[in-house]
């Protein structure tokens, strides 16, 4: 017998549970619930196929709920909510203002969250201003802003084991300090371009104690990006009418390593870089445990921006969310890479080996930086039938399993490494429309930050947006021009 989905459509949230990995089936995302006609409890579309439909909650609140739980914060809400797999909610958080963009747990039970502040003077895709910290009862413990005319934080921050908090952030470029910086006169914008930096805080002092600036590893003038693939070509993918040039937008640190990795949206491609430097080296080309300062020790997925070529399914596409996997699961160490595809009109998640050597360095054969293929690649069939325009996310889960994240229609699902989707989940709002999220998080039930606290199975996840200029009264996003590039034609606001 084929077991079909049990949908349980919720008047807010709809979470739906397939049929177990076991049982090889290959849904399509977004194809879990059929048509049901009015409220019947049970309806066979096929001989062999049973679908159980409720409506309303899944619990009457009394409940103590299990795990795993998921994490998310809807972009255009001032809500962040943990839901089980079921889809009750069973915490959640109040804030003043609309996240920008990430959340995440902490170790302990806090909640970690980039926030927009307001009035936004970079008013692009994944703007935010700040972050912060809240407690279990969300009272906010901790905030940063980095928000004025010359410096924005956006889209990511990072969570350090020592506490600090790693953040990244775009900084202006007048016209005259571009093109001074090697960028084609004919590339760029009159009013200037943002590029992007890092720098890392101690929430102790609120002081920066290291930073890194992208500009700072430009390839040399007269010099061809080929002959320095270690530094970063002004004039890649460079568009005259974009203001924001390489458009960071995930940032995670391997404490192991001491490295950093940041995804370039606009350049299609992610860096990593070695946080073993002081600043003043992280500034240089020189110093650090691999010895090359701030420069690249890797980087992936468009291999034309220093003179290479793309093999096969190796290029990106205005990609987002590359991490490491974490110790421990299945393809630990491994980049795992949300590579939205702006150039294919399709999604998918990729997973790559990367060539790292013993000493943290990575191989440089054949004058590329490799794999020049991937080690396991989830799309859905047919392909265009999966296709996140911007934002989104992906996490390897304890089973083995990956956790997706189409964030523009609020689509969490998880599929198996064979592809098939084993659980799902759509987001609404108290309105009926979709919700925008920007990634979710996956937490076991034996999560460290989950351990003492009351976690009760409540009815669905209630929300209202808090209105934008984008669709569904959404905050304008990553998805920007033709090629994927954000629309800012000029200066901050």
């Amino acid at each position: 017998m084929k077991v079909r989905p049990f949908v349980n459509h919720l008047a807010q949230g709809t979470a739906i549970l397939v049929a177990p990995a076991a049982l090889a089936m290959h849904l399509l995302p977004g194809c879990g619930s059929d048509p049901v006609a009015g409220d019947a409890a049970v309806t066979n579309d096929a001989a062999g196929d049973v679908i159980t439909t409720t409506d309303g909650p899944t619990s009457d609140g009394g409940v103590a709920a299990t795990g795993p739980f998921v994490l998310f914060g809807p972009n255009t809400a001032k809500t962040t909510h943990l839901i089980d797999l079921k889809g009750n909610e069973v915490h959640k958080w109040t804030h003043d203002v609309q996240p920008g963009q990430a959340v995440r747990l902490l170790d302990d039970g806090r909640l970690f969250r980039c926030e927009r502040v307001d009035p936004n003077l970079f008013e692009q895709g994944g703007t935010g201003g700040g972050v912060a910290i809240y407690d279990w009862d969300g009272n906010k413990q901790w905030s940063y802003a980095y928000a004025t005319a010359s410096h924005w934080q956006h889209h990511d921050a990072e969570y350090m084991p020592n506490g600090h908090v790693l953040i990244i952030a775009w900084e202006t470029k007048t016209r005259a300090e571009a093109i001074a910086g090697g960028r084609s006169a004919d590339l760029t914008n009159q009013t200037g371009i943002w590029v992007d930096h890092i720098i890392e805080v101690d929430p102790k002092t609120d002081a920066i104690v290291w930073e890194w600036h992208e500009w700072d590893h430009l390839v040399d003038s007269g010099s061809k990006p080929s002959a320095q693939p270690m530094r970063i070509d002004p004039n890649a993918e460079a568009k005259a009418g974009t203001i924001d040039w390489s458009h960071f937008n995930s940032i995670r640190y391997n404490a192991a390593l001491d490295q950093i990795v940041v995804s370039a949206h606009n350049l299609n491609e992610f860096f990593v870089i070695d946080h073993s430097t002081t600043t003043a080296e992280a500034k240089g080309h020189s110093g650090g445990k691999r010895g090359q300062g701030g420069d690249l020790l890797y980087r992936w997925g468009n291999a034309a921006n220093y003179g290479g070529t793309n093999a096969g399914s190796t290029g990106l596409s205005g990609q987002h969310d590359v991490e490491w996997i974490p110790d421990g699961l299945q393809g630990a160490g491994h980049f795992l890479i949300f590579d939205n595809g702006f150039s294919r009109s399709y999604s998918r998640v990729i997973e790559i080996v990367q060539p790292v050597q013993a000493d943290g360095s990575y191989a440089f054969v054949n004058n590329v930086y490799g794999p020049d293929s991937v080690l396991w690649e989830y799309k859905a069939n047919p392909q265009t039938s999966f296709y996140a325009s911007h934002i989104s996310g992906s996490q390897r889960l304890v089973s083995g399993n990956t956790q997706i994240t189409d964030g523009p229609s609020g689509h969490l699902f998880e599929v198996t490494p064979a592809g098939a989707t084993v659980w799902e989940y759509q987001l609404k709002s108290k309105s009926g429309g979709g919700a925008e999220t920007f990634r979710s998080e996956r937490y076991e039930s034996d999560f460290s930050g989950l351990k003492g606290k009351s976690l009760v199975a409540g009815g669905p996840v209630e929300f209202e947006g808090a209105g934008g200029a984008g669709k569904d009264g959404g905050t304008k996003l990553d998805a920007g021009g033709k090629d994927g590039g954000p629309k800012g034609d000029g200066a901050p606001k």
